[in-house]
């Protein structure tokens, strides 16, 4: 009986830890599935905020490379904004920044808020009035101590001054007759600067006008003076405080905002324009058009040029940067571009908004945007571009992608076409030093760092290779394998072993026309080592792999459409294996660890080998049609990333075969060189346009910023809608 009983004990713990395990199995099974919904909801989620939320919830419960994934897209969809601020869930109208860092807002349903920009908090304000209408326009005093509200009362708008310090208002500015609106407002020591138009017309002439109004009392110090007359409403705007511009079609008209008198009068031919921005030094008036258009008018010259590019929308505000150099657009088609003046080109577009944006603001220092949209949110973007996860740096102009990574991942080197290369110290990408390599010019056609040191190899025209101290620029020793004999356009790059003792080099081997063959030496010695390989076909790309005994080439098919890749044994010079495939491929790269290596193909197509039985260890990968350039492996084998001839760097999880998020943002329609640094956690895109990103993708610091961004948790309500049943949590 006792063994009878301690068998049915024994059945009755194993059903139960059976019955435990189904039910944990379960319960993993259920929070993946509302790990996934989430990052799929926030893919599809129009406010930033919401969707950073949702994706960072996904990680919290199920930390796997399909929520880090849904992550890091999140976060690309608007990879310069750094704050996401809101108000009562109405359209902003109105946005002002005072010197201290404070922002005002206003709404059309006549809310005013205040925000710290320090803390990102929302600091009390009063109720300008009733709630009878929008807040428009609104403007600080120089010390920020005051701030004019231009808000709606009945028919028309009034302006009240607010005392920020202590949070009074003023009384009821009224302005020149009952249904105007304010188009330009400023506000000095004791005085309020108007300049309003009909809000309709209601004569066969509307006219514009301008006025100063004394703060304390209401009384009208100067005006109305007319600033426009016109069938069509004349486009004013108003500048720091200084100047007061109005545009009508034909002219421009730059006023002194204290007499509202004209300085300078600009024939500017048809201004068919809806925005206007003077920059700090009174040189040159933007204009944006309902078109989309942008256009820089020189007042001096009075040349307007056009600038290569345009809003998808009309143009609802303009802000140069304080320097002048750069321009800030924003559109009702929810996007802000910023224009580089010199070049009247766009350098980045910003999105972000779920719709129109109805007024932008810079800080002092340049560094930070503010724009208010349509869809109730504030977004705070990084100008600078120091606080993003992928920071942009300049890298010395068109480099033909041409990039290499020092081992240590502290340098960036780029070859040019003029001969130089350009050598970036990522902890002060700001600085970067240029120096000539290639003799008469000509063109640098690979660049690869030696590793373990500060020497880069370069190569040039006539199969030159020369060992380069990126430090001083010097020529420490030049190679030239076979003077005199031209090198194809299209050859392959140099490749390096881990030790960086041995190179090999792709060489025309002229007597036999398009034969190819690889040139093998020591380093730092530059002695040759044997006789050359000989290959027999084109060269597309070579690879030595870390331990320096195999040489990855990628070559055309033999007689037939396609291509191969070959394995050769460096010290024997025999061929080892060779994958065919029935595309033609464009490069292959070992892992650091040669354990594994990558082939990509012309079509947008990568795949991942075991190095021991060339067997894949990946589906084919397939995120972009252009041709595959640049490929990396991380050290622990776990994440590949790959760059396109259309400027896509993608990166993949290589166990899953899964796509991490979307191709990182960069520059779009350029060939693009990805590589990581030594840990894994940071990667650089490299562009042939000059530009370069240098990428933070640690899984901390991807979920720290999506909650620094969203700048709140989920609410509670949020979590019952998104979460129903789950103990509320949230992970930021």
């Amino acid at each position: 009986m006792l063994a009878g009983v301690g068998a049915l004990l024994v059945l009755a713990v194993v059903a139960g830890l059976v019955a435990l395990e189904q039910r944990g199995t379960a319960s993993d099974r259920a929070t993946t599935a509302d790990a996934q919904r989430l990052g799929s909801r926030a893919l599809a989620e129009n406010d930033l905020d919401r969707s950073l939320l949702l994706a960072r919830q996904g990680v919290a419960l199920d930390d796997s490379a399909q929520t880090r994934a849904s992550l890091l897209a999140a976060l690309n969809k608007s990879p310069a904004a750094i704050g996401v601020l809101r108000g009562a869930k109405e359209g902003f109208t109105g946005l002002a920044l005072s010197p201290d860092g404070m922002l005002a807002a206003g709404d059309s349903a006549g809310h005013l808020f205040l925000f710290d920009t320090r803390t990102r908090r929302r600091v009390q304000a009063p109720a300008v009035h009733a709630g009878e209408g929008r807040i428009g326009m609104l403007a600080f005093s120089p010390d920020g101590r005051r701030l004019a509200i231009a808000h709606q009362i009945g028919e028309g708008e009034v302006v009240t001054v607010m005392d920020m310090r202590t949070r009074r208002l003023g009384h009821e500015l009224r302005i020149y007759d009952y249904d105007r609106r304010v188009t330009g407002l400023s506000l000095e020591a004791d005085a309020v600067v108007v300049a309003s138009r009909p809000e309709r017309s209601t004569t066969t002439v509307p006219t514009s006008v301008g006025e100063r109004l004394d703060t304390r009392t209401g009384r009208r110090i100067l005006g109305p003076v007319t600033l426009a007359r016109g069938q069509s409403s004349p486009l004013l705007g108003m500048s720091d405080g200084r100047q007061l511009l109005t545009a009508t079609d034909g002219e421009l008209v730059v006023r002194d905002a204290g007499t509202l008198k004209p300085v300078a009068r600009v024939g500017a031919g048809a201004l068919h324009g809806s925005v206007i921005a003077l920059s700090s030094d009174d040189r040159t008036v933007a204009l944006g058009g309902q078109d989309g258009s942008v256009r820089f008018l020189d007042l001096r010259s009075g040349r307007l040029r056009p600038a290569s590019g345009r809003h998808s929308g009309a143009v609802t505000a303009a802000r140069f940067t304080p320097d002048g150099r750069s321009l800030v657009t924003a559109s009702d088609d929810g996007e802000a571009i910023l224009w580089n003046v010199r070049a009247g080109a766009a350098s980045e577009t910003l999105q972000g908004h779920a719709n129109g944006i109805t007024a932008l603001q810079i800080s002092g220092d340049g560094r930070t945007l503010y724009t208010s949209g349509v869809d109730g949110a504030i977004f705070i973007w990084d100008l600078a571009g120091t606080r993003r996860l992928g920071r942009p740096i300049d890298a010395g102009g068109p480099n033909g992608a041409l990039a290499a990574l020092s081992t240590d991942g502290r340098r960036l080197a780029l070859g040019h076409a003029n001969g130089t290369i350009t050598v970036v110290d990522l902890s002060r990408p700001d600085e970067r030093r240029t120096f000539p390599v290639v003799p008469d010019g000509n063109a640098v056609t690979g660049v690869r760092f030696v590793p373990g040191s500060r020497l880069a190899i370069v190569l040039g025209a006539n199969e030159l290779v020369a060992l380069v101290d990126t430090d001083s620029g010097r020529v420490v020793r030049t190679i030239a394998s076979r003077p005199g004999d031209e090198a194809d356009d299209d050859h392959a790059p140099a490749s390096l072993s881990a030790d960086g003792s041995l190179l090999a080099v792709p060489r025309a081997w002229a007597a036999s026309g398009n034969v190819i063959q690889v040139g093998l030496w020591r380093l730092p010695s530059g002695r040759p080592v044997g006789k050359p390989l000989v290959v027999g076909r084109t060269i597309h790309d070579l690879q030595l792999s870390p331990d320096g005994r195999r040489l990855l080439v990628v070559l055309d098919a033999a007689g037939l459409e396609g291509g191969v890749v070959e394995t050769w044994d460096v010290r024997t010079r025999r061929r080892l294996r060779a994958l065919k495939f029935a595309q033609a491929q464009s490069l292959a790269r070992f892992s650091p660890d040669g354990r594994l290596f990558a082939v990509g193909n012309r079509y947008g197509e990568t795949r991942v080998y075991d190095t021991a039985t060339f067997k894949p260890v990946t589906r084919v990968l397939s995120a972009d049609p252009g041709a595959i350039i640049g490929a990396a492996i991380t050290r622990d084998d776990r994440t590949l990333a790959t760059g396109s001839e259309t400027g896509a760097v993608q990166l993949w999880d290589i166990r899953t075969g899964h796509v991490l998020g979307a191709p990182l943002p960069g520059v779009p329609s350029s060939g693009v060189i990805p590589a990581f640094t030594p840990d894994g956690g940071h990667l650089v895109a490299a562009y042939a346009t000059g530009r370069a990103y240098l990428w933070d993708i640690r899984p901390a610091s991807v979920a720290r910023h999506a909650c620094d961004v969203a700048g709140r948790r989920l609410t509670r309500a949020e979590w019952e809608a998104f979460l129903p049943g789950r103990e509320y949590a949230p992970a930021c």
